[in-house]
């Protein structure tokens, strides 16, 4: 029962998030999260909701919130899964990029 507020809450709190410093590691795993539920989805259809915790799901709205939040605030324009891509390719990476603006800045360019 008190799990179908927890969306509810998430999206009352975004803008507090998105307002403050994110953390790129958050960001970069939130953006892995949502790249893995998309790919199920299209792999799966249907059973994809059953594959995928809560905690997947709500770090994987993180990352679209924030590419949102990004987009609406520096009229970056293209395909929201493509600069998550962008963004989630760091997982990997030996270096971070100096900060969150900047990868996010990088997403919206590449």
């Amino acid at each position: 029962m008190m799990l179908r507020y927890v969306p509810v809450l998430f999206i009352l709190m975004l803008p507090q998030i998105v307002g403050a410093e994110t953390n790129r590691s958050m960001l970069i795993e939130g953006c892995a999260e949502a790249i893995q539920i998309y790919e199920d989805n299209q792999r799966y259809r249907w059973q994809a909701a059953t594959m995928t915790s809560l905690s997947e799901a709500l770090r994987a709205g993180y990352c679209r919130g924030v590419i949102d939040e990004y987009d609406r605030n520096h009229h970056c324009g293209g395909d929201w899964l493509e600069r998550a891509r962008y963004i989630a390719d760091h997982k990997e990476a030996k270096s971070l990029p100096p900060s969150t603006e900047s990868l996010l800045r990088g997403a919206c360019q590449s």
